[in-house]
């Protein structure tokens, strides 16, 4: 039913842009009262045309179902959301900002672009991060999302790390996320690739496989690693992270 009232409303707006159309050069002719009633059913209209695109554009904004990304796994130990996720940002625009640029207590947005014009839209209502890029010379943009330093001790070999996300690219091109563990002076890395076309929007560390230390963990953070986005925009509308017994699987 919602289908069809899709295609009734598609076939009468069609009908209302022709007959709106024959307006759009009115003769002189046309009496001064003629061209006041046309003006204000115009603006009447493009009132109403644009609450439908803010309200639109609100739907295609929000983040995936909650049940699918956000709620923890039955056997998380630990779950983490970063803070602008969770509403705790508030709203700001960045013109081309530096590296190390904080959009949170822990989130870190890194790059090495020279000369770049891009801009990072911290957003609210639903919360996100919108990162737009033009001309820039470089190799990598990455955010850094930092976990809470009492996980890294807690977070054995036999332990699994998930990252769940939900982003938009305009233009798709490779993602990577990389898990960094610091036991002493050494930093454990596993790197992963996104794929984009998945059903499923997360992606899993496997400790097991790594030389970690976790009596002397002292941090633990991922880096989610893209191309210099050259004339594309990508919006990070969340992300989650979570650990969960290996034996699980």
């Amino acid at each position: 039913m919602t289908c069809l009232r899709y295609w009734i409303f598609a076939f009468v707006n069609r009908l209302h842009r022709r007959v709106w159309a024959r307006w759009t050069d009115p003769s002189a002719d046309l009496p001064p009262t003629m061209l006041k009633r046309l003006r204000r059913q115009a603006r009447n209209g493009a009132d109403v045309l644009r609450r439908v695109e803010r309200a639109a554009d609100a739907a295609l904004s929000a983040p995936v179902a909650e049940q699918v990304l956000l709620q923890p796994t039955e056997d998380a130990e630990f779950h983490h959301r970063p803070a602008l996720f969770c509403g705790q940002v508030d709203r700001a625009f960045h013109d081309s900002p530096g590296t190390g640029l904080a959009v949170g207590p822990d989130l870190t947005l890194h790059h090495d672009l020279e000369e770049a014009v891009f801009s990072a839209a911290l957003r609210t209502g639903p919360p996100s991060l919108m990162i737009e890029g033009y001309e820039m010379r470089g190799s990598f943009l990455s955010l850094a999302i930092a976990l809470p330093d009492m996980e890294a001790p807690r977070t054995s070999r036999d332990r699994l790390i998930r990252l769940a996300y939900d982003f938009t690219m305009d233009v798709p091109g490779p993602v990577y996320a990389r898990l960094n563990l610091r036991h002493g002076p050494n930093v454990e890395q596993i790197t992963r690739a996104l794929d984009l076309q998945a059903s499923e929007n997360w992606v899993e560390f496997d400790v097991f496989y790594t030389e970690y230390e976790p009596a002397r963990g002292t941090a633990m953070w991922i880096d989610l690693i893209f191309e210099p986005p050259r004339m594309n925009a990508l919006t990070i509308r969340d992300l989650a992270v979570m650990r969960r017994p290996r034996v699980s699987l």
